[in-house]
């Protein structure tokens, strides 16, 4: 007996198992892992040639029904059925709102709301969605993100947008891009920044620390280094109140804020043996916060400490250290990935659940 999967349905599949797993199945690599993942806890198995077939060869679409119930429990479902029918109303409800959920350079009527200057439909679209279930929510944002790649319009819709509440917490802070792919996506952070008042509560301090970090990794990866000097001055000499603040801060504004500084050192001008120290700092850090934090929040610390690392002129020493830190957390990867260079180790511990979507 088979079932058969459109391409919505397997690329729901693929996030879900990223989400679960720590990162997206690329390679048969991936599959055999996920093969020995599956079998290990008892729930049935399936080879890597048919994860393989299932997961990156869309041409085939039927699929036996035990492997598709196996992937369903794996991923916390009852059986395929109850995948399929929760995947379909995410998908019903998308398709009945008028949004493409699937990658398209279609335009859909989200990207000629944004194209028309037609603004006051989205306002109410918006604020439509507050009670709906978090799918929904992220489904949409996914939506609006491709929406927003084929528009010329876009610095007019985050004119109008930047300070709405659902556009901030799923667009800009939940679905953030790390590529910057949106024409005119710093100008949308510069924006989201405008009016916090860091002195108000946590809130408004964790916002501003989160907008700056991301507008200072963007600017010093692309080697804007004036700009990412401008932002580097405001977050490191200008913030006074960090101090008594981190332990309230979440661990990825926490992590960013903490890690970029060794970029801020390089871009002042810090002599090496200061650089070293302060990367010594950072192990010791992350050595502590180990031992503390889930497995997800283990994700972040590593994965933004190592991109720190990689983009100075730390020697190798302190990549392996950082690798023998968080040596566990290789447990559910391909067995090589640990011997690479942290570089190759990032898309591994990719935190951001856009890239889930559109990688």
């Amino acid at each position: 007996m088979k079932k058969k999967l459109d391409l919505f349905i397997v690329e729901k599949i693929k996030a879900e198992l990223a989400r679960k797993m720590g990162y997206l199945i690329t390679n048969k690599s991936d599959c055999k892992k996920l093969s020995e993942i599956i079998l290990a806890q008892g729930i049935g198995y399936i080879s890597e040639s048919t994860l393989y077939r299932l997961l990156l060869n869309t041409t085939y679409k039927n699929h036996y029904k035990n492997t598709v119930d196996i992937i369903a429990i794996f991923l916390g479902f009852n059986n395929s059925e109850d995948l399929i029918d929760s995947f379909n109303k995410i998908k019903y409800y998308t398709n009945f709102n008028g949004i493409h959920p699937l990658p398209t350079t279609k335009k859909t009527l989200l990207y000629y709301c944004i194209e028309g200057d037609n603004f006051k439909p989205l306002h109410h679209f918006f604020s439509s969605l507050e009670d709906s279930p978090i799918e929904i929510k992220e489904a949409t944002a996914i939506a609006l993100f491709d929406a927003l790649l084929n528009t010329k319009n876009s610095h007019v819709f985050f004119e109008n947008f930047a300070q709405n509440k659902y556009v901030r917490n799923y667009l800009l802070e939940q679905l953030h891009d790390p590529h910057f792919r949106i024409n005119n996506y710093d100008y949308a952070y510069k924006l989201y920044l405008n009016g916090l008042n860091i002195n108000k509560d946590i809130g408004e301090f964790q916002d501003y620390i989160f907008g700056s970090c991301v507008l200072f990794r963007s600017y010093y990866l692309k080697k804007d280094f004036a700009g990412a000097r401008e932002i580097g001055k405001k977050l490191y000499q200008q913030i006074h109140s960090l101090e008594e603040n981190k332990s309230r801060l979440h661990i990825f504004p926490f992590i960013r804020y903490t890690a970029y500084k060794l970029w801020y050192l390089n871009l002042v001008g810090e002599n090496s043996i200061k650089q070293f120290d302060y990367g010594n700092q950072l192990l010791e850090l992350c050595q502590s916060l180990q031992q503390k934090l889930n497995r997800v929040e283990q994700r972040i610390v590593f994965h933004t400490t190592a991109e720190a690392m990689v983009n100075t002129s730390l020697p190798y020493f302190f990549h392996k250290k950082l690798k023998d830190i968080f040596q566990d957390n290789f447990n559910l990867m391909p067995s090589s990935i640990f011997s690479k260079h942290i570089k190759h180790c990032l898309p591994y511990f990719e935190v951001n659940g856009l890239l889930y979507h559109r990688p």
